[in-house]
Formats: C-alpha cells, sequence, structure tokens
C-alpha cells in the first residue's frame, strides 16, 4: 500500500511538473507569436509610412519640376499663362497611396481672411491645421511680401503698428543675432535638410528670423502687433511678411501695402496696381519716365531698384499624402526657389 500511495504521489508530482512546464512553454510561444506579431505591424507601418513619404515626395517632385520648365524666364506673375494653370499641382497616386498639392502653407488658426503663414513652420507642431482647398487662384510666392530678414526700418514702418521705435528694434535685433552663433548653427542645419547642396548659397537660408513668429522676441512687438486685424489694413500685419524670399517684393504679384514697403508711394502703388489689374506684366524694372513718373532723387530710385523685382523664385507647397488602404495621413510642407537653372528645396519636413 506504501509504494503503491508513493508511486502515484510521484506520478502526481511529475504530471504537475510537466503541466507546470507546458503552460511555461505555452506562455512563451504566446509571447512569442504577440511579438512576432507586434513587429510585423510595426514593419507594416513603417513601410507603410516610408512609401507614403515617397508619395508626397514624389509630388513635390512633380511641383518642381514644374517649376523648372520656366528658369528661363525673366519676370512672372499672374498674368502668365502657367502662374494660374494647375499642371504642377496635379494630384499624384503611385502605388504607395494618394497625393494632393496645394500652393502655400497650412493656414493659421483663426487668422483673419484665412491667411497663409508660410513662414511659421515651426509653429505647425502646435498647430497641425488641415490645409483647405480653395479655388485655385494662382500659385502663391513669398516675394509678394516683405522680408524681415532684409527689410529696413522705413520699409517696416511703411506698415501700421510698426513705429520708428520698434522698427529700430527689430533691426538692432536683427543684426545681434547675425553677430552670434545662432545664425551659423541654422544655417548648417537647414542646408543639412535641404534637397541641394548649393541651398547654403541663398542669402535666407539660416537668416536670422526663421519666423515671422520670431518677431515676438523683439522688445514691444506682442501677438496683438502681429496677428490681430488693422482696420487701415483690412487684415493683419503677419499677412503681409515673411522670412523666406529673394529678399526683393514682385512687382507683379505684391499688394499695395507691400509695395509701399518698398518704398513707393501710396500714390505711386496705386499706379502700379492699377496697371496690373488692367492687365499690364512688368518685364522689366525700366518703369520709371513710363509708368511712374522719373524720380530726381538718384538715391531713392537706388532704394527702388535694391527693393523690387520681376521674377518671384520662392514658392511654398503643402503635400498630404493619404494610404488607399488604412487611411494614414503624411502632410509635408516645403519651400521651392526657382533660380536661373532649376528649382530646389530651400526647406522640406513633415508636419
Amino acid at each position: 500500500m506504501n509504494q503503491n500511495a508513493s508511486l502515484h504521489q510521484q506520478r502526481g508530482s511529475v504530471l504537475i511538473v510537466s503541466m507546470v512546464v507546458l503552460v511555461l512553454i505555452g506562455a512563451m510561444a504566446g509571447r512569442m507569436v504577440y511579438q512576432v506579431r507586434l513587429e510585423l505591424q510595426i514593419q507594416q507601418q513603417v513601410n507603410e509610412l516610408s512609401a507614403l513619404r515617397a508619395v508626397a515626395r514624389g509630388a513635390a517632385h512633380q511641383f518642381a519640376g514644374f517649376l523648372s520648365a520656366h528658369v528661363e524666364e525673366t519676370s512672372n506673375g499672374p498674368t502668365v499663362a502657367w502662374w494660374i494653370e494647375e499642371g504642377g499641382l496635379a494630384p499624384l497616386t503611385l502605388d504607395g497611396g494618394d497625393a494632393i498639392l496645394a500652393t502655400g502653407f497650412p493656414g493659421i488658426p483663426d487668422s483673419p481672411n484665412g491667411a497663409l503663414d508660410e513662414e511659421d513652420e515651426d509653429d505647425q507642431d502646435d498647430a497641425k491645421v488641415e490645409t483647405k482647398q480653395t479655388k485655385f487662384e494662382g500659385l502663391i510666392d513669398a516675394e509678394s511680401y516683405l522680408n524681415i530678414n532684409t527689410a529696413t526700418p522705413e520699409q517696416f514702418m511703411a506698415f501700421p503698428g510698426f513705429s520708428n521705435v520698434i522698427a529700430e528694434a527689430i533691426v538692432s535685433y536683427r543684426e545681434s543675432l547675425m553677430e552670434s552663433e545662432e545664425v551659423g548653427e541654422g544655417l548648417q542645419e537647414d542646408s543639412e535638410g535641404a534637397e541641394s547642396g548649393d541651398s547654403a548659397e541663398l542669402h535666407y537660408v539660416g537668416a536670422p528670423f526663421r519666423s515671422v513668429r520670431d518677431l515676438l522676441q523683439v522688445e514691444g512687438v506682442t501677438e496683438e502687433m502681429l496677428y490681430e486685424p488693422i482696420a487701415e489694413l483690412d487684415a493683419a500685419l503677419v499677412e503681409f511678411l515673411t522670412c523666406c524670399s529673394n529678399g526683393r517684393v514682385n512687382l507683379n504679384t505684391a499688394p499695395h501695402r507691400v509695395l509701399m514697403g518698398a518704398g513707393f508711394s501710396e500714390e505711386e502703388a496705386n499706379v502700379l496696381i492699377a496697371e496690373r489689374n488692367g492687365g499690364a506684366h512688368f518685364e522689366d524694372l525700366s518703369i520709371f519716365g513710363t509708368v511712374l513718373p522719373e524720380i530726381d532723387n538718384e538715391e531713392r530710385q537706388k532704394r527702388l531698384e535694391d527693393a523690387i523685382t520681376v521674377r518671384s523664385s520662392t514658392f511654398p507647397l503643402t503635400v498630404k499624402a493619404q494610404s488607399a488602404t488604412s487611411g494614414s495621413v503624411i502632410e509635408l510642407v516645403a519651400r521651392v526657389f526657382l533660380d536661373e537653372k532649376s528649382a530646389r528645396f530651400v526647406s522640406w519636413r513633415e508636419i
């Protein structure tokens, strides 16, 4: 009896141990299966995002290629046919998904008139607003804005809200940034992130102000000053400013107030706008003595000629790529620079 009981006890212990071992093995196998499935899911997501990035980049390059076809043109603006054609902004469909292109950057939340703040890329992580598809009225160019990295105090003062004290403070702060190491660091960062190795040659890459919002670092400049609508402008100041352009304003695209910011009087700006509204296209800077009276002051004429152009070269772009299977979305913002040889990217990032 004792031997039988002992034998049964031993068999029971073996059975229990075997069951415990089987449970452990099952748990380990289940964990391995879970890890394999998780890794497969992660890899699928990575592959899907990589495919979406390829679609977004393909769409952006499509736009750059569209601009490249016009590198030899010495003037441009809304009166040339290709400026208002949607060819370069046609949707793109690839195996990885579909891409929709829009000229400009996503708008500022609650901004007046649905304005585009093409400079505030650094703020897009907070905003992450969806680009609204509106009726296409032509390309958006940075040369229709006043560049805060090159503007003089007098040019700032053409805008209500910028007193002489504020204007001088902006230029002084900008000069202090240029003397610091911050500009050099920004230049290196933007150059590495650009598509072209010679992007560092563009003077505004890594410029002191890398966002219009950086003006808030200047003593006396407030959010209300930049973002609240001003009755005289029927808009906010931010709608007329940029940190990235070729440094000049395009006579063919700049609005009335930006033309005044370039140095024209109100009456002169009125004449230029009236000429444009009548269908005129400025092909060169020979407007003095023709469209406008000749200027006796050579210094003023030189300042004006240094502040204006008839050719825009900086174009903001938003690309939204979406997977047809999972619905995953990647949104990309870029600036495309059109020089005399090709179109290339001077900034490129996901939001």
